[in-house]
């Protein structure tokens, strides 16, 4: 038996500090010093928490931590590579198929006039279910075809307002890959001082719809 964090919980450490996010209230929040301390002392110490008894005690009280029986060690952040690379920044070299391009247009516009302004709870239910939808192991890496279909869907940049909608471009993004079998990674991430939450989509240390200089200062938080 070991100390897990309850259901629906995610954190990660951004700048030094243990951020969390309550996925079913739709809330991000931080902890106070002590708890702040004993959390990443039992994180670090592989569940040891030393002398932090009153710390570990009052997360368990206020059910950010729970005990469970089917867990060995410690809540553990997302694992994701560092983004090194970036498909805005540099795009993939070859045609634009116009028949794609076309498609990569329909739906966002589509995905505009249905999802906008949600919230993210919805948008990780809408990618989950795509996961979830897969018959084949998951496929992270790109053929030509999926490669083809993220060229055709960077050049609607120009025509698609993209500006404060990271997570529906993000989700949307996902779901025209899955469908074509490419399955890359979901990232919702955060950062500190000022406190802010950004979304991307990432294959590898790869990131297809942001620029790299601007999701180098987040620290994933939620990775699908």
């Amino acid at each position: 038996m070991a100390l897990s964090l309850r259901p629906q919980l995610h954190y990660c450490v951004a700048n030094g500090r243990v951020v969390l996010l309550d996925l079913a209230k739709d809330r991000y929040f931080a902890l106070p010093d002590p708890l702040d301390e004993a959390f990443q002392t039992l994180t670090a110490r592989g569940g040891s928490f030393g002398d932090h008894t009153t710390g570990i005690r009052n997360l368990v009280e206020q059910g950010i931590l729970t005990q469970k029986s089917d867990v060995t060690g410690p809540p553990h952040a997302p694992s994701l590579p560092r983004p090194a690379h970036s498909f805005v920044d540099s795009p993939p070299a070859g045609w634009v198929n116009p028949i794609t391009f076309l498609q990569a247009l329909l739906a966002q516009r589509r995905a505009n006039a249905d999802h906008s302004g949600l919230t993210l709870p919805h948008y990780v239910r809408r990618v989950s279910d795509m996961l979830a939808k897969s018959d084949d192991a998951r496929i992270e890496a790109p053929s030509a075809q999926t490669l083809g279909a993220l060229r055709a869907y960077l050049a609607t940049r120009w025509l698609i307002t993209t500006r404060d909608q990271c997570l529906l471009q993000s989700a949307t993004l996902f779901q025209f890959l899955a469908r074509r079998g490419w399955h890359p990674r979901f990232v919702v991430a955060v950062r500190m001082a000022p406190f802010a939450a950004h979304a991307w989509v990432q294959s590898g240390e790869t990131v297809l719809n942001d620029r790299l200089d601007h999701v180098l200062p987040y620290t994933p938080i939620l990775v699908l």
